[in-house]
């Protein structure tokens, strides 16, 4: 199970979506975008954390791709290893991060912002390859269909 964009251009690997949704921004609470919708120009307008390409994959690329498409480019200022250190330098360094929409934030001094022209979306899917010959992982797939 990943995100779609990390296999969705291999035919060796069948998929199907079980969730999707809209990246949005998170700040702290005493940030000027906390509270209220923003654009994408607004957004990319303050610093950025990510995770690291090695860490989410393809899908650093393609919000970059998506980013340069708009005419506006990725101010990367720090990047790290897991969400929980993603949530804390969001929190005590003012940076702007990109969560799932349905990521569940349990900080108070944390606001999710929608981002209300993003063309930053996810597809969270099942995936095997095609010529799996586990007969519990066939059925597996199957029933999950």
């Amino acid at each position: 199970m990943s995100f779609q964009s990390e296999f969705a251009d291999d035919p060796q690997i069948e998929s199907i979506p079980i969730a999707s949704g809209k990246f949005i921004a998170c700040v702290n609470s005493k940030h000027p975008l906390a509270h209220k919708k923003a654009t994408m120009v607004e957004v990319y307008h303050y610093p950025l954390i990510m995770l690291k390409r090695k860490i989410i994959g393809k899908s650093y690329d393609l919000m970059a791709k998506e980013t340069r498409n708009l005419g506006l480019k990725l101010n990367v200022v720090q990047e790290c290893n897991d969400v929980p250190t993603e949530l804390f330098l969001i929190k005590h360094n003012n940076y702007v991060g990109f969560l799932p929409d349905q990521y569940p934030i349990n900080d108070e001094d944390i606001c999710k912002v929608e981002v209300v022209d993003t063309p930053h979306k996810y597809v969270i899917s099942l995936a095997m390859l095609r010529n799996n010959d586990d007969i519990k992982t066939i059925d597996f797939f199957r029933k999950a269909k």
